[in-house]
């Protein structure tokens, strides 16, 4: 058996999209929420760029896409990055 997983990548210029929609739905002043893991996304990429403060939620991501989504204003969630969190407090 292969060890390797599926890694199933998106685009910023495709999360742009998402935040785009979702921001309708969200209350102003609050920061859009997406959640890629539920969505079927494992790597958020760097290409294109995003200009909705996000709050991300993904396995992996580029330093690229880090440093986009950060210029923003939005963050990005990984799961190390819960487990720290987690650990922390």
């Amino acid at each position: 058996k292969s060890l390797k997983r599926d890694v199933r990548c998106i685009n910023l210029k495709e999360l742009e999209e998402l935040a785009l929609k979702m921001a309708a739905k969200t209350k102003r002043g609050e920061k859009i929420f997406i959640d890629l893991e539920e969505l079927g996304y494992t790597k958020l990429l760097g290409e294109g760029k995003i200009t909705l403060p996000a709050k991300v939620k993904v396995q992996s991501c580029t330093e690229a896409a880090l440093k986009k989504i950060r210029e923003a204003g939005g963050e990005i969630l990984t799961a190390a990055e819960e487990v720290e969190e987690a650990t922390a407090g």
